[in-house]
């Protein structure tokens, strides 16, 4: 864009303490400054979005693909696929989120960090998401039980090998032997420690905050409930002040008084923050398909299950858990950008870049009308998306996925 402004003019812009009418301008690939209650000459010299609001950037720190493509894969092509596919729906950073594939775990992290040597071109890839190996095997859910394997400072020296350094979040049971000593290599590294697919009970889960856990993986769910005799993994993560928890808010992952549980027991919206847990089949049409060697439904409510009712992801995004929390819990649409865009950006370490719409930060937002239909997305001052362009399908989806009804 060189130093060309481009200025955005809109009566719904959301800021970090809420919406204003204003202009908003872009050089550079940041934002250069904001104009509240602008003149008529000012309005008329920017492109006039009227009602239509301005959210900054959706920052999805777990998402496994979306619309046929993925981050399961060994093509870099698929994940620049990944990077021009996600702005339809406001993300404009992500982490590749991996999950299983015993067979072809290293080839896929070293895709995947070529893929980010080279670039991308839609939404930015912050970096790589190792949902597992290492999970308790009895809170294996979708991914394959023989593809569980114990937490080992030996495998993630390969792992960070393979990926060229690039992982940034890796999910693990820290009740497993060997997860202490992984922990503390994670954080030594600049690694993000998430408790996830888990029996920890309470004093487990405590030990591990101890130990440099950070993060409640999908809260709620693959994970030891809330028990009157011991509030386990779920309720230590609720109560501990400093723990951030991860939450799928489609409203079936959690039911919507669930989460106004959680948000009245841990009464902090900085720790929180929305993500997606979308799939391959995320966002494609409702039924049944046959993908990676099992069968698996996917419904219009937003379920992903296999055969044996179990979850398997979910098929919406995180902007359609953004509307449920606005429009049927009511929430303050500044709280649930927090949660969306900031709060992830803030795990990350990368908040003065990224993460909400303030001068000299990169100019990542996205436009939506009332429907929360995506009309424009841009990446550091690029536009990426428009709702005119065509929603490219990976052409070699059915090569690993097909419909059965």
């Amino acid at each position: 864009m060189g130093n060309e402004t481009v200025s955005f003019y809109s009566r719904r812009i959301l800021t970090e303490q809420g919406m204003v009418e204003g202009v908003l301008q872009v050089a550079d690939g940041k934002f250069a400054g904001l104009i509240e209650n602008p003149n008529p000459a000012q309005i008329a010299a920017a492109r006039d979005f009227a009602d239509q609001r301005i959210f900054a950037g959706i920052i999805d720190l777990h998402s496994h693909g979306y619309r046929s493509w993925s981050a399961k894969t060994i093509d870099k092509a698929e994940i620049q696929g990944l990077s021009k596919i996600l702005p339809s729906i406001g993300v404009t950073a992500t982490l590749a989120t991996t999950s299983g594939w015993k067979a072809h775990e290293m080839e896929m992290l070293s895709a995947i960090a070529e893929a980010l040597d080279e670039g991308v071109t839609g939404a930015r890839i912050l970096g790589i998401h190792m949902e597992g190996p290492f999970f308790n095997p009895d809170k294996h859910n979708a991914t394959p039980r023989e593809e569980v394997i114990l937490p080992s400072v030996e495998k993630c020296e390969a792992y960070w090998q393979a990926a060229r350094g690039k992982i940034k979040y890796m999910t693990l049971a820290p009740e497993m032997p060997g997860a202490a000593e992984t922990i503390h290599w994670l954080r030594e590294h600049g690694i993000v420690a998430g408790a996830g697919h888990t029996l920890a009970d309470d004093e487990q889960m405590r030990q591990a905050v101890r130990n440099g856990i950070q993060v409640s993986i999908h809260t709620g769910n693959a994970m030891r409930q809330i028990d009157r005799r011991d509030i386990g993994a779920l309720g230590a993560a609720l109560l501990d002040p400093e723990v951030v928890c991860e939450i799928i808010c489609d409203f079936y992952h959690l039911a919507p008084r669930m989460l106004e549980i959680m948000f009245r027991v841990k009464h902090n919206f900085d720790k929180f923050i929305m993500i997606s847990d979308s799939d391959t089949l995320s966002g494609v049409e409702p039924g049944t398909y046959f993908a990676y060697g099992k069968r698996v439904h996917v419904h219009s409510d937003g379920r992903i299950l296999l055969d044996d009712g179990t979850i398997s992801g979910s098929s919406k995004y995180v902007l359609y858990g953004m509307e449920n929390l606005i429009e049927k819990l009511g929430l303050a649409p500044h709280l649930v950008s927090r949660m969306a865009s900031l709060n992830p950006a803030r795990l990350l370490g990368i908040e003065a870049q990224k993460g909400s719409i303030a001068l000299g930060k990169d100019a990542d937002f996205f436009i939506i009308n009332d429907r929360y239909e995506v009309q424009e997305t841009w990446v550091e001052g690029r536009r990426v998306f428009t709702s005119a362009d065509p929603i490219l399908t990976n052409e070699h989806f059915s090569q690993f996925c097909q419909k059965l009804d």
